[in-house]
């Protein structure tokens, strides 16, 4: 996430096919789909021509609702790349919790 933050596209794509399908690990944790999350980075991941991820991008978005597409592409318009500090010092969110990762020291 942190690196997403910081635009780097390929952890944006990554980031986005984690969103994208269900993922579960060993001790049953679950990180399950948010498709709202999965377009924001794929669209935002997509503004490097190295990430061509269209194809990928067709296959979730028949899924999505009117609102959902409309509410990823807000989240693109109003998103803005952090600088270093400002990621250090960001709370990031743990999905499917009110939880938070502390500000990195």
């Amino acid at each position: 996430m942190r690196a997403a933050l910081l635009d780097d596209f390929t952890t944006q794509y990554e980031l986005a096919l984690m969103r994208s399908r269900r993922l579960e690990d060993r001790r049953d944790n679950v990180l399950d789909v948010d498709l709202i999350e999965a377009d924001t980075w794929f669209r935002l991941g997509a503004r490097d021509r190295n990430n061509d991820n269209s194809q990928v991008r067709g296959y979730i978005e028949p899924k999505m609702t009117t609102a959902q597409l409309d509410e990823a592409k807000k989240r693109v318009a109003a998103w803005k790349k952090l600088s270093f500090e400002e990621m250090k010092a960001a709370k990031i969110p743990v999905p499917g919790t009110d939880r938070t990762c502390p500000p990195m020291p």
